[in-house]
């Protein structure tokens, strides 16, 4: 089954295969010809059309008219498919455009070189274009035929004068697998939105354990610091409870504790931290408010 791309492709090397004027072309000039046709699909839509225009111009003018039903279907495909956000509902009607434009190419195939059949393929474009086949004796095309036969109806898994429900099917399985294609593009943006959102959480949730972390050194130097003091304060004076505060010193509270929370106390005012300390831990006690919300959604995130 073939892919929308693949159908861009075979109308394009249609388009320029005809230049060359032959259906059996050699090795040497199929490379030359899928060369060419990589290069122009490469381009942006405007130089496509540039590039498609020129070698429609060089065309036949009997089949002008054919070719310019190709470059039409060229350009529909491929405005479709650069399109960054598929609009709902552009892929049925591309579908049934690609199905009309099947079904249209397939009556040339029963329709005489010597007789004309009107197509109208959008609201400005209606086209008399001419049949195939050579003679009613001989089942034999025209050069053009042989090459749609070749490329375009050969991806689709055709041959000439397929039966109207067989270009169905053909299409039928397109739109398939298109649907698919587009599914998997979906879960691969979806995929990579949430990865960048996973990386994203993970980078701020570690610089939360960051500030954490210094926030718990710093307790445990100032804690440590306290304790010290308060061993050196009671072990230089003589009547410890003369220096604890009123309002601690009773009977129920040890000596030693009492003089580690007033140490402790004295460490953890501003006057006796290092500038840097004082202002960091007034930075935290006015950020909390505000961190408080993004650090329980990013904890919750990946509960």
């Amino acid at each position: 089954m073939a892919t929308l791309s693949e159908v861009l492709t075979a109308l394009t090397r249609a388009v320029v295969r005809y230049n060359f004027a032959k259906k059996n072309i050699t090795d040497h000039e199929r490379v030359i010809e899928e060369n060419k046709v990589q290069t122009i699909l490469k381009k942006p839509i405007v130089a496509i059309q540039i590039d498609i225009n020129e070698l429609i111009e060089a065309a036949d003018h009997n089949r002008k008219p054919l070719f310019d039903y190709l470059a039409h279907m060229i350009f529909s495909i491929k405005n479709y498919m650069d399109a960054c956000e598929k609009q709902e509902g552009s892929l049925p009607i591309l579908s049934n455009k690609l199905l009309k434009f099947l079904l249209d190419i397939n009556t040339l195939f029963s329709t005489l070189q010597s007789k004309y059949i009107p197509i109208t393929y959008d609201e400005k474009n209606q086209k008399n274009l001419l049949g195939f086949k050579k003679s009613w004796a001989l089942s034999s095309y025209c050069e053009s035929a042989l090459i749609l036969e070749d490329t375009l109806f050969l991806t689709l898994g055709l041959r000439a004068n397929a039966s109207e429900q067989q270009i169905n099917t053909a299409i039928s399985n397109l739109l398939t697998i298109e649907k698919s294609l587009l599914k998997a593009e979906y879960l691969e943006r979806k995929n990579k939105t949430l990865t960048l959102e996973h990386q994203d959480m993970a980078q701020r949730l570690q610089a939360v354990e960051q500030k954490l972390q210094a926030s718990q050194a710093y307790i445990k130097r100032i804690t440590t610091a306290a304790a010290l003091n308060a061993v050196k304060t009671i072990n230089s004076e003589k009547k410890p409870s003369s220096i604890l505060p009123t309002t601690l010193h009773s009977p129920g509270i040890p000596t030693w504790t009492a003089v580690f929370y007033q140490q402790f106390q004295k460490l953890m005012t501003p006057e006796s931290m290092t500038p840097a300390n004082a202002e960091d831990i007034n930075a935290e006690n006015t950020k909390d408010g505000e961190k408080e919300e993004e650090e329980q959604s990013i904890f919750s995130f990946f509960k």
